[in-house]
This record gives structure tokens, sequence and C-alpha cells, in this order.
């Protein structure tokens, strides 16, 4: 028997598979709205029908690989989301399920399903874990997609806890530099399988970081420098436009002077392989 937060949510992503259009991106700036084509569309309704219909039917496997199917053609709703979420949840896959219903809020953050799952779960809210700042970069990041005409990415809170660790290495190390001297956590590979289950298709990182004296360098404006600095970057600017990223993670850390460090990190998923994002066993 399906309890009355399952049932509610099977019905929020039916109503979703059955209009014209999915939801609208709520959020006033960090996601320029992404307008699928009329076939991604018809695709990603079919595809998130038949996630729902296995979802009730308790087909999690084939439920979960159609969810992805919505997500990948319209990458701005939160509905494939919410299904991966509560499947995630019905297999006992908190840490998972967690981290969807955080992504779901990213997209949506009014998205009462979401708020009430991980008020049940006792886990904060994606937009609790982040610094306004890190906020701010990610919504430059998919605006500079979006002006190259490319998909939104995915805000992962896994990812930006694996970009913060690595901002606050080099803070506290001394160093500014991809391959950290902290054991065990050379590479961003390295860094990502500490907190990740499988390896990524892709994994690209960027760093940056600012001082300024008299007064603290961290504010909105040497943020949007920042930004602006890697986008006239050749390589950074590539991995900020990588077309198959899916997710980004984005980590500053500050010192008691303000000077910052900033981590970006940009995943794709393993083609035909389910990545997990979840904290493996006995976790860090």
């Amino acid at each position: 028997m399906r309890n009355r937060c399952d049932l509610a949510l099977l019905t929020l992503v039916l109503s979703a598979a059955t209009t014209s259009a999915f939801p609208a991106v709520k959020r006033p700036d960090p996601f320029p709205a992404y307008a699928p084509s009329a076939e991604d569309g018809a695709a990603a309704q079919a595809a998130l029908g038949a996630a729902v219909e296995a979802l009730g039917a308790g087909r999690f496997d084939e439920a979960e690989a159609k969810a992805r199917e919505a997500a990948d053609l319209i990458p701005t709703s939160s509905a494939p989301v919410l299904v991966l979420a509560l499947a995630a949840e019905k297999r006992d896959r908190l840490a998972d399920a967690i981290d969807l219903y955080r992504e779901a809020l990213a997209w949506s953050p009014e998205e009462s399903r979401a708020l009430a799952a991980l008020e049940r779960l006792g886990a904060p809210r994606y937009a609790d874990l982040v610094t306004p700042y890190e906020d701010q970069l990610v919504a430059l990041i998919n605006q500079a997609r979006a002006a190259n005409g490319l998909k939104a990415l995915r805000p992962h809170p896994g990812l930006a806890e694996v970009a913060r660790g690595h901002s606050e290495a080099m803070r506290d190390l001394g160093f500014f530099a991809h391959a950290s001297p902290k054991p065990g956590h050379t590479s961003a590979m390295d860094r990502f399988l500490k907190r990740f289950e499988g390896l990524p298709q892709h994994l690209a990182e960027n760093l940056s970081r600012r001082y300024w004296r008299p007064t603290p360098a961290l504010n909105p404006q040497n943020i949007a420098l920042s930004h602006d600095e890697l986008m006239h970057s050749p390589h950074h600017c590539h991995n900020l436009l990588l077309p198959n990223a899916e997710y980004v993670g984005v980590g500053i850390a500050v010192n008691p002077e303000g000077d910052y460090w900033i981590t970006e990190l940009f995943m794709q998923r393993r083609a035909g392989k389910n990545v997990r994002l979840t904290l493996p066993p006995g976790g860090h």
C-alpha cells in the first residue's frame, strides 16, 4: 500500500506527464529558461509517463531509466527528478533520495512534496547547504551556457561538497592547484571517488582565487569578476561550456581576511552506466 506522500507525488508527476508543458523554472535568476524543441518535449512527456507507470508497478530500474531519459531531454524540470527521488526512497537508498529531493528544489524552490520529503527524512534543503556566492556562480554558469545554446546544468549538493572540500584544502594548506597534497585527495577524480560510487564519463574542474586589500575580496562584484576571468580563459571556458555536462558543483572557501578560493566541478554520467551519486559505504 502506498502512503499518502507516494500518492501525492505520483499525482504530481502524472500531471506533468499529461500536460503540454513541463513546470516552469520558478527561481528568478539562477536557471535561464530552457525552451526544448517540440520533439524533445513530446519525447520527455512520453518518457515521464512511462516512468510514472513503472514506478507505480514497482519496476524501479525501468522507472529510473525513463525518468533520467526525461530529465536529459528537459533538464530544468523538477518532475523527472521527483520520480527518481521517490524511486530511491522506496529502495531505501536514502542518501540518493535526499540528494534528488534537493535537486528538485534547486529547480522549483517551493515544491511542497520535496520540502515535505526532506522534512520527513530530517535533511536540510539544498539552499541551506550553499552560500549565496556559490549560488551566484551556478547562476552565472547557467546563464553563460544558455547564451551559447546549451542546456543548464543541474546543481548537485554532493559535487558542491567535493568542490568546497578542495577549496578549503587550498586555503588551509597554502597551495593553489588541481593536485592536492592532502593524502588520498590528489586529483579531482580521487576527491570525487571519496564522495561518490562509480566513475563518471567526464569530470572537469575549474579553480579561481582572489585577494583584496584593504577590504575583503568576497563580494558579489568580485564573484562576477572571477567568473568573467574564467570565461575569458580558453581552457576554463571549455569546461564551463562542455556540451554533454549534466551536473555542476561549486564550492567556495574564505579566510578571516575575506580572501576566497573557488572550485567548480562539471560532471557527465558514464553512458550506459548507473553512476550512483551517493556516499559510499563508510562515508568519507
